[in-house]
């Protein structure tokens, strides 16, 4: 965001306004070191620019955020599907893109140091100085600006800024925690080979990643035995989801690690979905309905 500042370069901030080369409006001047003269115009107030900022740093972080949700299966799985399985309730997350346009005046503004010259990459402060020949001058409203020597680095001074914006939003919004959670969460499902949370499991094996719904505890008849949420009807978890499952399996929990296991499955015609369903909503209820016939008949096929 403070790029787009630095696209304006040089440019001057003080009094209140942001001032840049040009030939309208010109009521300043910036002196080189060599002597050679550039008019300053006004551009426009901080205040201004600072909300634009605000409204485009909002607009990134949306960006990435919808990214991340559709991009990176985890995510999907904790933050969309995991809630939806719970009736929107438990660790739901209130996501970015449901704040409105008008959320970003409440952001922290960046911080512009006033007075200050922008000019390759730095941000130089500015103090009033003799106006006398010699070194860079910015003349503005009778008054002489010299850099005083300090500078921070424009990259420095936007890091600075998100971190600010990162702290102001509430933890379910702020997306470093969102990364800080999916990284331990990832690690665990690398450790373990499954996230299991509620009726919901994510496997992962050499074939890839898997979406499991877990089968309630029941009598199976074709296994033999009373099974203890340790069957689960899977399909494989992709992104963007497909219209329907790609195929349906059923793994079994053995020693702590899920695996595939060799049955007929022949759940029969599940019910038929509204056409506008979110797409994890109806994967989910597609799951669910067979899992829930497979434990009502203790049986993996002839269930509809």
């Amino acid at each position: 965001m403070l790029g787009e500042l630095c696209c304006l370069e040089p440019l001057v901030i003080a009094d209140g306004w942001l001032w840049c080369l040009g030939s309208d409006r010109v009521e300043g001047e910036l002196v080189t070191a060599r002597g050679v003269c550039h008019e300053l115009a006004r551009l426009g107030p901080v205040d201004m620019v600072e909300e634009h900022l605000r409204v485009r740093m909002l607009a990134q972080l949306q960006h990435v955020e919808q990214e991340l949700f559709e991009t990176e299966p985890l995510a999907y799985f904790l933050y969309h599907l995991v809630p939806l399985s719970r009736g929107g309730e438990g660790e739901c997350r209130a996501q970015l893109h449901e704040l409105p346009r008008d959320s970003a005046g409440t952001l922290p503004a960046p911080d512009l140091p006033s007075p200050s010259l922008w000019v390759l990459g730095r941000c130089w402060l500015l103090e009033e100085g003799d106006p006398k020949p010699g070194g860079l001058r910015i003349f503005l409203g009778g008054r002489c600006l010299r850099p005083c020597g300090e500078f921070f680095p424009t990259v420095e001074l936007e890091a600075r800024w998100r971190r600010q914006v990162e702290e102001h939003l509430p933890r379910s919004w702020a997306l470093a925690a969102i990364e800080a959670e999916l990284a331990e969460q990832r690690a665990q499902l690398e450790e373990e080979g499954a996230l299991i949370m509620g009726d919901l499991v994510l496997i992962s094996n050499e074939h890839g990643l898997f979406l499991g719904h877990i089968v309630p505890p029941h009598e199976n008849r074709q296994l033999g035995g009373w099974r203890e949420r340790d069957l689960a009807v899977v399909t494989p978890l992709r992104l963007p989801l497909p219209a329907s499952p790609e195929r349906l399996e059923v793994f079994a929990r053995d020693h702590g690690r899920w695996q595939a296991i060799e049955v007929f499955l022949c759940p029969g015609r599940a019910p038929a979905a509204a056409p506008d369903m979110d797409p994890g909503t109806r994967l989910i209820l597609q799951l669910r309905w067979v899992a829930l016939q497979i434990a009502a008949h203790g049986r993996f096929s002839e269930l509809g």
